[in-house]
This record gives C-alpha cells, structure tokens and sequence, in this order.
C-alpha cells in the first residue's frame, strides 16, 4: 500500500471514529484502535454495548464499506474494562509508583490494560497494591534495563560545529522542523502560534526558559515569554521581534506542514509522523494514546508514546498525521526501547490559549 492509500485510509476511518464518539464517550466502550493491518477494531466491553451503539457501528460500516481500502469496516473485540475504567486504574498506579519512581505507565488500549514500566533497580511491588480497588488483570509490570527517557534538546557542545550567533534581532523567516538556539543548546521549532495577541514560535519547555532569546541562522528571532514543563505540558511560547519574521508552512524537505484543527481523536496503532532538526523525517505508530511519563526530573501526564526514532536536538519538533493534521511536539525519547513522548498539540492550546497560525 501505498504512503497515499494509507493516508486515505486513515482519513476514512477517522469520520468514523469522530462520529461514533461524538455519540458515546469513553465510559462506555474501550476504544478505537488499529490492527497491524491498519484496520480498525473497536474493543466493546459487553454489558455496555447497547442496541443503539451496535446500529450506529453499523451505519459507520456502511460508510465504509463505500471504499476499497477500507471495506473491511469495523472489527469489534470484546474486552472488560471500558477507557473510562483503564485511566481511573492508571491514575492509581501513578499514585502508587509516584514514591519509589517509574519510567512510564501507559494505558495500554490495544490489549485492554495498563502496562507499568519500571527501572530493574526498583524492588518489586508491595502486596498491598494488589488489593480490591485495583484488579491483578488489569496491570502488566515490566522491568526494563536501561529503559529511562531523556529530553531531546541538544548540548551545544556535543555538536559536530558551534553556530555564530548575532544578539541583533534581523529579518528571516524560520523554517519549522529547524533548529533554534537558545546559546547553551538547541531545540526544533514546529507551529507558527498566535498568543495573547501576539505572533509567536511553538517550542520545547525544556530548552528555553521565560526571558531566553532564540536564535535562528545565526539571528535573534524572539524572546521567550511561556515555559512550562509541568502537568500535561513541556512547551515554550517565543514571541518573534518584529513584523518581518514569519514561520513557514513547509518542512525543511519541501512537505507542507499542517494548520488544520489539532486531532483529538488519534487511536493506538495509529501512523504517525515527527520532522526534527537532527533526525529529519521519522514515522511510526502511537503505542499508547495516554501515558504518565519521568524524565528529567518531571513527571510528565497524558503524553502520547510512540515508536518513531527521535534523539536530541529533536525537542520541539512537529508530530501530525502526514499532511492532514497536527498532533503535538516531540519531547523525549528512550534510545534503548525505541520509544518516543509527544506532548499533545489540544492540551497546550487548551491550557495557554493560544492558537495554530500559520503567518
């Protein structure tokens, strides 16, 4: 199949999937998901599944079956745990393992639990996690060596050439998918943004904080004035200096990046892309769609995990669906387990308010 077809056939089942849960929220069913053949099954759990919810799956296999690539329709699996349930058992085992430490707790939608990945140097679980309110089959713990995230922002001093940065602010147009500098390292710039009036550069929390310049090619292009890494946030707002400089639309490789409204409604298995200023294009599929995860020293909440290859220098980056829809930006990484963090694009517009705008 090709890059089109699958983009296409993500894009149909996507009417679906926003139609369905417009209907049904996430108490009532255990999500949306795609199988290795990017089809897409819906885990069901069976005293929830109502007549009406069964008619309408049909209406949405009627759609689809309109089209070749996805006339397989919907699958359904039947499961325990609604989405609903699965996150009130996620926050527990946060609350849990928040004391001794974890690397991530994912909820896990494809095999209807919720998986704990933990350092090998933590000692086992006591007995009293295992108690009524938190049910054995729900959880899977894995111990992983070496498993730990990291930021993706990058060290000026490991980097093969120093940049010559001018404190002037001067005319340029920043490239998403590009490096910034903040003088000690740098990050990747994605989304032009639109902030209390003001226009501004999307970047990553942990590489400025409130009050750093960032430079682009060498010029001052804004100062930053949001930063946090904290909650379900690792993002900064920089406002550029003057009306001249603008943030293209197109990645460095010539693809245009998109300005549509930040998807909600991503589902695990689910292709994905990131474009970073050092390891340029990289695409993978979402591992889980909400993960509390560590690193440097913040716990992180409602991240998306993924399976692109990311390094540093990537922090900030632009995660989308192809070229149909932005997801959110690229954060950390852990190198050994090829596992990815994406801070969602909608918890950052939702809690600054600030808006995509492409100028």
């Amino acid at each position: 199949m090709t890059e089109e077809d699958m983009v296409e056939k993500s894009r149909l089942y996507h009417i679906a999937i926003e139609w369905f849960d417009a209907r049904y929220d996430e108490t009532m069913d255990g999500d949306f998901y795609f199988d290795d053949a990017g089809n897409l099954v819906l885990n069901i759990v069976p005293e929830k599944f109502t007549l009406e919810m069964k008619n309408d799956l049909e209406k949405c296999n009627e759609f689809l079956s309109k089209n070749a690539l996805t006339k397989s329709g919907i699958r359904t699996v039947e499961v325990k745990y609604t989405l609903a349930e699965l996150k009130a058992i996620q926050k527990k085992m946060v609350d849990y393992f928040k004391i001794e430490g974890f690397n991530s707790i994912d909820v896990d939608t494809i095999n209807n639990q919720i998986v704990v990945h933990l350092p090998e140097s933590l000692p086992h679980p006591r007995k009293a996690l295992f108690s009524t309110e938190i049910p054995v089959d729900a959880i899977t713990i894995v111990y992983e060596e070496n498993g730990e995230f990291t930021s993706g922002k990058e060290d000026l001093s490991t980097m093969a050439s120093s940049v010559d940065v001018s404190p002037l602010a001067a005319y340029t147009n920043v490239v998403p998918g590009a490096a910034g500098y903040n003088g000690g390292g740098y990050s990747t710039f994605s989304w032009g943004l639109q902030y209390k009036g003001k226009y501004c550069y999307l970047f990553a929390g942990h590489g400025a904080d409130v009050g750093d310049s960032i430079f682009y090619n060498g010029q001052n292009i804004g100062k930053t004035i949001y930063s946090k890494v904290d909650g379900r946030l690792d993002c900064a707002i920089v406002e550029r200096f003057d009306s001249y400089k603008t943030i293209s639309s197109f990645l460095p490789n010539g693809s245009r990046l998109p300005y549509s409204s930040p998807k909600r409604d991503y589902k695990a298995n689910d292709t994905i892309w990131m474009y970073g200023a050092r390891s340029a294009r990289r695409s993978g599929v979402i591992e889980s769609c909400s993960s509390t995860v560590y690193y440097d020293g913040h716990y992180i909440s409602d991240i998306i995990l993924a399976t692109y290859y990311g390094t540093h220098g990537d922090s900030g980056a632009p995660v989308y669906y192809s070229n149909t829809a932005p997801l959110g930006i690229h954060v950390a990484y852990s190198g050994n387990l090829n596992r990815a963090c994406v801070v969602k694009l909608h918890n950052i517009i939702d809690e600054t308010g600030a808006s995509l705008y492409d100028f």
